[in-house]
Formats: structure tokens, sequence, C-alpha cells
């Protein structure tokens, strides 16, 4: 796509003091939960932890059709790196690096994962919302939710199956450490049931991130 302008910098928060070469347009909240099988816009993102930024903005910037830019990251808050008074592509990320490195501002670079999500939560739908109510079990639903809701929406895209492009398997299970040694059925079902995970785990052959409670 092409480079969008932005001539407005009082618009834009400035990532240090009040020199206007890098600052951000703060994008559209994105909700992860709505937007599972879509990229996110930001290709690579700048975590500048612990940073603070001298002005604010009530700007928000709608990205449409766009997914290979660069964000700033800075607490809860996401934006499009804006250098020079242009939206910045991942193809000219070199300048904004180079800009960080000169200004000893510190910062992380995250490039966008695509990751395989087991257990996630699913958004309301008919048959999302059938499938909750005939679960008695809603702390299930919960702890699906909150587990989801741990995945940045910035620096990843969840799919369902496994590419070539797959960087991690993340797998949410609710009461997967509850062994009750008193009730043989219960254990051996927990067994088993932590057995099958062990399983998908050795499927997948990726970096996992197993997410128990119980």
């Amino acid at each position: 796509s092409s480079t969008k302008s932005l001539s407005f910098n009082h618009d834009l928060t400035l990532v240090s003091g009040k020199d206007p070469t890098l600052a951000y347009a703060e994008l559209v909240p994105r909700d992860l939960l709505a937007t599972m099988g879509a990229a996110s816009p930001c290709e690579k993102t700048v975590i500048l932890d612990g940073h603070e930024v001298i002005t604010g903005s009530t700007f928000v910037y709608e990205i449409a059709g766009d997914d290979n830019i660069v964000c700033i990251e800075i607490g809860k808050v996401v934006g499009a790196a804006v250098y020079m008074g242009s939206i910045v592509q991942t193809s000219s990320f070199s300048t904004v690096e180079s800009y960080l490195l000169h200004a000893s501002i510190p910062h992380r670079i995250v490039d966008r994962k695509d990751v395989v999500f087991l257990g996630r939560y699913m958004p309301a739908s008919k048959e999302s919302n059938a499938i909750r109510k005939n679960n008695k079990n809603k702390g299930n639903f919960v702890w699906s939710y909150g587990a989801t809701n741990l995945v940045n929406p910035y620096t990843t895209r969840i799919v369902t199956e496994k590419n070539d492009e797959t960087a991690a398997l993340i797998l949410a299970c609710a009461n997967l450490f509850f062994f009750n040694k008193n009730k043989a059925k219960s254990e051996a079902s927990m067994g088993a049931t932590a057995q099958g995970l062990a399983n998908k785990v050795a499927k997948y052959d990726l970096p996992s991130v197993v997410l128990g409670i119980g």
C-alpha cells in the first residue's frame, strides 16, 4: 500500500520531547476476540517500556487495509509510527531504528507472529452461545476469556492450522492440575486429559505455552 502522510503534527503524540521527527497516531483499539483471524496492521511493533511522552493526543487513526506498518506501543496505547510526517512501513523501518538508537530511547522490537491457540475464547455467535448455554461450568469460559486476553492483539495473529509461518502453540485448559486421589475415576479422567494435551503439544512440535488452572 502507498505511504500515508499526516501533516498535522499537533494531532500526534511525540516520542521524544518536542522533537516532531518520530511520533505516533493512536490506533483504534483492536479486539483480539473479534479479529482472531485477521492480521494485525503492525508487522513490527516497537515497545517502549517505562517510556513517558510529553504530549498526549485525542486523535485516533483508523488503518484501513494496511498490514505492514510499524507500530509503537507505550503501556496500553498502540499507535502507527509516524516518521517525518509519514506512516512508517516495515520496508523503511531502519530509519526509525536509527532514530531510536541516536536518541538513546530504550526499546524492544517485536515482529508479528502467527500462533495456534487451543482452548481460546470464541466470540459470541449463535453456535458459541449454544455451547455456553449447554455447559453448566461457566468458569471454563471465564478462564478461556482471560487466557485469550493475555495475548497481545497487535503482535499476534491467531491461526487454526500450523503452517510454515506458525511461531508457537498456546494451549489453555481449566482444571489442568486437579488430581483427586480420593476419587479414582476423577484422577483417571484428569490424567487422560493431561496426556491428551501432552499429545497435542507433541503433534504440533512448536514452542509451546500451556496455561492451566485448577
